[in-house]
């Protein structure tokens, strides 16, 4: 009986260890290979289109756009590095957007936005997306697959306990630039998590829509 206990916590161990890099590099592109082809990016909403009513931040769209047009972006949570290079760029090149609000979108609890934000010092608008609410509306969200999710655990990152809930669910990172129409005049996501917006195209954008017309 303590020979079959002793082999299944070896077993356990030896199952939750990280994989070889290689192997964990050919396990992430494959999942992301397989994920591209379900074309989940055209189910975003889309550059012309009208970006619906949700309410972000304690604030209908429509109010934000009233205001000032938006810089939108979701990220993964603060454990990605590609995530958090890209809010540091965004944070950082604030006074290009202005007069438009910058916000931050990631599904992780209200507790880890708040960390990242303390963390990176960043000044923009941070939202918890409980659930991925905002990300299942616009077609963002998907399942992290099994292996991936038990990858990133014995890697340390626990994506259950980050986000408050047992889903495994992320959103593909995404950057829409939303005029005070509502309308998209700018929308960049990628299933590929390692591909971001560029900032000039983002800078560029919201230049062009504050401009004076002639």
């Amino acid at each position: 009986m303590r020979w079959m206990m002793m082999f299944v916590l070896l077993s356990t161990q030896v199952w939750s260890a990280p994989l070889a890099p290689e192997q964990r590099k050919e396990l992430f592109a494959s999942a992301t290979q397989r994920l591209k082809a379900t074309e989940i990016e055209k189910r975003a909403p889309q550059v012309g289109d009208v970006f619906p009513d949700l309410v972000i931040g304690g604030k209908k769209v429509s109010v934000w756009t009233k205001e000032a047009p938006i810089v939108l972006t979701f990220y993964r949570g603060g454990w990605c590095p590609y995530c958090v290079k890209q809010l540091k760029d965004l944070s950082q090149n604030l006074r290009e957007f202005q007069p438009a609000n910058v916000i931050a979108v990631s599904p992780e609890t209200q507790q880890e936005v708040e960390k990242t934000r303390r963390k990176n010092d960043l000044k923009m608008v941070l939202v918890a997306d409980k659930n991925n609410e905002l990300a299942r509306s616009l077609g963002l969200a998907f399942k992290v697959e099994d292996a991936v999710a038990q990858e990133y655990k014995a890697l340390g990152l626990d994506l259950q306990a980050s986000q408050g809930n047992a889903d495994n669910i992320l959103p593909v990172p995404a950057t829409f630039v939303i005029g005070r129409d509502r309308k998209v005049t700018y929308m960049f996501a990628d299933a590929d998590y390692t591909q971001r917006a560029a900032m000039p195209d983002i800078v560029k954008t919201v230049e062009r829509m504050l401009k004076p017309a002639p």
